[in-house]
């Protein structure tokens, strides 16, 4: 038994725990307290937009211990077996809403990912970027041949910037007036992530809570961005670093740490001071 026992860490990967689009190691701050961490006898995972494929191709960056949180909580994932242990599936008339999507805004592209399998429906710049930055395999395919289920779907314009992104908020905002109990539509910098409704972060931090049998006060979450809201509400530790967005650090009950490249180890530090 160790001082860490019990306990469940999760953290957001990109821009969290390494800068987004670097394609480089995860800082050793980082690694280095993950590792403690669970050497303590805590368990440590991540949580990210990222699908299955993506996510293997940056796990051997980082040693876990815990299934992960993929798709903004649409899947947890156990990259030791390579099978999913729970997943979400969007509704067989996503087809039609997302095509008025599309058709609302023309300058977004669009991928749908069913499990390991991306496939783009239409490009755009966004698009292209998100799909270099994940190292995932594609294909082209038009949206009415794509076969359900689909896990989650990504829209991206052509605005590559960083950060807050006008259009990737419209859009948000367009799902939940149009289908506030269908989707879950979430912005990250250029992109918007749709999912099922009930699947989230949050929900999916709460579900590996459960399966791991572990106390949900002893859930300790740290993110930088809107999808990691859900998770930071739902864990009785939340953290951000200094990077994160500012509604993010103004979040009531979010601590803000150090920046990225060291926020894992401030984190830790801060538990065991406690």
């Amino acid at each position: 038994m160790g001082r860490f026992s019990g306990w469940l860490l999760v953290a957001d990967f990109d821009d969290t725990l390494r800068p987004y689009g670097t394609g480089g190691p995860v800082p050793e701050a980082n690694r280095r307290a993950a590792e403690e961490f669970m050497a303590e006898g805590g368990l440590f995972t991540i949580a990210t937009g990222r699908d299955p494929r993506s996510y293997l191709h940056i796990r051997p960056l980082l040693k876990t211990n815990a299934p992960a949180v993929l798709s903004n909580g649409a899947v947890l994932f156990d990259g030791d077996r390579l099978e999913s242990v729970y997943e979400s599936f969007l509704p067989f008339s996503c087809r039609a809403d997302l095509r008025a999507a599309l058709d609302a805004f023309p300058g977004l592209g669009m991928e749908v990912h069913r499990g390991a399998d991306v496939c783009v429906c239409r490009w755009s710049a966004g698009v292209e970027k998100h799909l270099r930055n994940m190292g995932a395999e594609v294909r082209l395919a038009e949206m009415e041949r794509v076969l359900f289920p689909w896990t989650k779907v990504v829209l991206a314009g052509e605005e590559l910037s960083a950060g807050e992104n006008e259009l990737s908020h419209a859009v948000t905002a367009w799902f939940r007036e149009r289908f506030p109990d269908k989707y879950e539509a979430v912005p990250a910098g250029p992109l918007v992530d749709v999912v099922a409704a009930g699947s989230d972060k949050g929900t999916g931090v709460t579900r590996l809570a459960a399966l791991l049998d572990v106390d949900p006060e002893r859930v300790v979450c740290v993110g930088d961005s809107w999808n990691d809201l859900p998770m930071l509400r739902a864990a009785a530790f939340a953290f951000a670093p200094s990077n994160a967005l500012e509604a993010v650090r103004a979040e009531p009950g979010v601590v803000t740490v150090g920046e990225s490249s060291v926020c894992l180890r401030d984190v830790v530090e801060h538990l065991r001071e406690r």
